[in-house]
């Protein structure tokens, strides 16, 4: 081989190492570039998740308490009832303006499931004892104080929202709090025929030879 010929294979070499080199580069930090957006995008949902959290238990137990202060005054005379009416109506508007920023989160981090039970059963019942608190207070106003057992009916009716309330604010907790878990830690994947992108090669081979293939899973960036 002459030196020309030589020199010839190593720039060769030096060219082709040199190109593949900078593809494989270039995609590494595509790819580095991409987890990297995905991450951002999951902590912005999770910020997303916490702000909803705070603004839909504030609103609805704002609503709740002031219809709580509505009843207790229910007694105590015109100018007070009017001053606790008022207190209610003003978070009865926060509520119901809120609810149209609140049913398309809950829809999109939550499912359909979720906005059924945020309105068939939280503001459908808040509406029912509402019109029931309505309803005692212009007797009120008109002079008609009301009987015990009505008292005592919106009383228990309250009650029953707050049980209705805890319980879908510990779903929507539980939600969040699995969204923290993926983007501290990772998604974890079954091995299923819906989910074999997210395993690599070897781990297919691995589960070729597992022996609890339902229970084979890997965890990986959310």
């Amino acid at each position: 081989m002459s030196i020309l010929s030589g020199v010839a294979v190593a720039l060769t070499g030096a060219i082709t190492t040199g190109i593949i080199g900078n593809y494989l580069v270039q995609r590494w930090q595509r790819r580095s570039w991409f987890a990297q957006q995905r991450q951002l995008f999951h902590e912005q949902e999770l910020a997303e998740l916490k702000r909803f959290y705070e603004q839909v238990t504030q609103t609805a137990e704002a609503r709740l308490f002031a219809m709580r202060q509505l009843a207790a005054v229910l007694p105590d005379g015109n100018a007070e009832v009017e001053r606790a009416r008022d207190e209610y109506r003003k978070q009865l508007t926060v509520w119901n303006s809120s609810l149209r920023s609140f049913f398309p989160t809950v829809t999109l981090h939550y499912g359909w499931s979720m906005t059924l039970r945020l309105e068939n059963e939280i503001h459908a019942n808040f509406v029912d004892v509402g019109r029931s608190l309505e309803r005692l207070v212009r007797g009120v106003l008109m002079g008609a104080m009301p009987s015990v057992a009505d008292r005592t009916a919106v009383a228990r009716a309250l009650n029953g929202q707050a049980g209705k309330l805890s319980s879908f604010f510990e779903a929507i907790a539980d939600g969040l709090e699995n969204k923290r878990d993926e983007v501290l830690n990772g998604k974890r994947h079954t091995y299923r025929s819906g989910a074999l992108n997210h395993f690599s090669t070897r781990d297919l081979i691995k589960a070729l030879f597992t022996s609890d293939v339902d229970g084979f899973n890997v965890v990986r960036p959310a």
